[in-house]
């Protein structure tokens, strides 16, 4: 999906190293490769340049990176308001009654 692709981007922005990349999105780093060259193919840039030892962003790709990153961390944000309004609270629930209550309520 496109936000994964987005942050597969930022990622290998910030690391300038698509294994390194690969390794903290639990990808591989021909994965991480397709992504950004799909992305580079989708816009008609190129975001990277590639060397054998790491990747640095050509112009557009850091104007690129500097316009999506506040799209992407509001997604995130999102997301994860989205996830934690429907869990389930957990753990211990403690009720003090009087005895006579309980033994009401339990049906005892």
């Amino acid at each position: 999906n496109d936000y994964k692709v987005l942050k597969t981007f930022l990622l290998a922005a910030e690391k300038r190293n698509f294994a390194q990349v690969a390794r903290e999105l639990n990808m591989t780093a021909a994965a991480v490769t397709r992504a950004i060259a799909a992305l580079e193919e989708d816009l008609g840039v190129q975001l990277f340049v590639r060397t054998t030892r790491q990747v640095s962003l050509t112009t557009d790709g850091a104007v690129f990176a500097a316009q999506i990153q506040p799209a992407v961390e509001a997604l995130e944000s999102a997301r994860k308001d989205i996830r934690n309004a429907h869990k389930a609270d957990q753990g211990r629930l403690r009720i003090s009654a009087p005895l006579l209550f309980s033994q009401t309520a339990m049906g005892r």
